[in-house]
């Protein structure tokens, strides 16, 4: 390889590629040094979230499933089914009845009875334009759900694939529609960093049954 960042002063050197190649016994030496491994220098550009330079966007935080106590994350909550409502009677050339295949309904779960019932329905006309989509709540929710009712705002992030920055707006947003009578089903320890939602209080101001939402 050679160009005019080798300091030779021919400007090229002969050096093994591969980090399967090694310049003696494996226990003797390291291997090559010009793979991309050896090579590539990472670069990260760090700045205040409130001015960041033109071109530039930031990242949601990325945390590996190891790195909280809960251990890895769930599986990815699949969308809900929807069923498809038998129709009327079909029939083929030959003239036998054919009838459409209706799906098997999906069961439903603790966010389904909240997001469902009156109460939220209430809270949310109540927040306005400020509320935010139905289906992000649910996914809010489900996150929430996973980690046991307590999820550091980072990891918050990740789950949701949203901007750190973003979180404390969407928290500010939710607890306007959970707390209902500014009861604190929702609430955030700025110490920690850690969103807690109380499963149970939440079960109460929603009216839903209890046996939907077991203690977290």
């Amino acid at each position: 390889m050679g160009g005019p960042r080798v300091v030779f002063p021919s400007g090229n050197i002969i050096v093994p590629w591969s980090e399967g190649v090694r310049y003696g016994g494996k226990r003797n030496g390291y291997h090559g040094g010009a793979s991309p491994q050896e090579c590539v220098i990472p670069v990260t550009v760090l700045g205040w979230l409130s001015s960041i330079p033109e071109g530039y966007e930031a990242l949601p935080a990325y945390e590996p499933n190891w790195w909280s106590i809960g251990g890895a994350e769930a599986a990815a909550i699949p969308p809900p089914m929807v069923t498809t409502p038998v129709s009327k009677l079909q029939y083929s050339p030959e003239g036998q009845a054919e009838l459409v295949f209706a799906g098997a309904a999906a069961p439903s779960t603790w966010v389904d009875s909240v997001i469902n019932s009156p109460v939220f329905a209430r809270q949310v006309t109540l927040a306005g334009r400020s509320a935010p989509a139905v289906e992000q709540m649910r996914r809010f929710l489900f996150a929430l759900d996973e980690r046991g009712g307590t999820v550091l705002r980072q990891a918050l992030a990740q789950k949701l694939g949203e901007p750190e920055l973003r979180i404390p707006g969407l928290l500010a947003a939710l607890r306007r529609i959970l707390n209902v009578d500014g009861y604190p089903v929702l609430s955030v320890d700025d110490a920690s960093g850690s969103v807690v939602l109380n499963r149970q209080l939440l079960a109460v101001q929603f009216e839903i049954l209890q046996e939907e939402t077991p203690n977290a």
